[in-house]
């Protein structure tokens, strides 16, 4: 982005991806957040309306659940009020598509739905870049570890 210090205008590699390139630099990359954010149960928040509740039960439903954490509820929720707003717009924008003000209105949801859809893996593309945590499928339970490594000293 120009004129904001050290955007280059792509997004920057997540910390894994640095670690399985071999690209990782342990004064560079060892203080970044994206490693240290844990998934998170996402239950139906009370103050939505019907349309969004549906919505969020579908895209919870569809995303695997190592991939949402706490910080993309608030995200997750401005969608699904946009689509709430959406579900009672089409409608009217039906019965009159002539209307400005309706039509500025729908075109204004339906691009903050694809906006914040993207970030939900709202098309095949945006799917793709969705980075799915690593399963170490090698690494035993810390506790465990501890358990023998104390059982062998005795």
């Amino acid at each position: 982005m120009p004129g904001v210090k050290g955007a280059s205008g792509r997004p920057g590699k997540p910390t894994d991806q640095h670690l399985q390139d071999g690209t990782y630099r342990k004064h560079r990359h060892a203080n970044r957040v994206d490693n240290k954010v844990q998934p998170a149960p996402m239950p139906v928040p009370g103050n939505l309306g019907e349309h969004a509740a549906e919505m969020w039960k579908r895209i919870v439903g569809a995303l695997p659940p190592e991939v949402l954490t706490n910080l993309d509820k608030d995200a997750l929720m401005l969608y699904c009020q946009t689509w709430q707003t959406y579900c009672k717009i089409q409608p009217l924008f039906d019965a009159d598509p002539v209307d400005k003000e309706l039509r500025i209105a729908w075109t204004s949801c339906v691009d903050r739905l694809d906006k914040l859809g993207r970030q939900f893996g709202w098309t095949p593309q945006s799917r793709a870049t969705l980075q799915m945590p690593a399963k170490d499928e090698d690494a035993e339970d810390p506790m465990t570890l501890f358990l023998k490594r104390r059982a062998q000293r005795n």
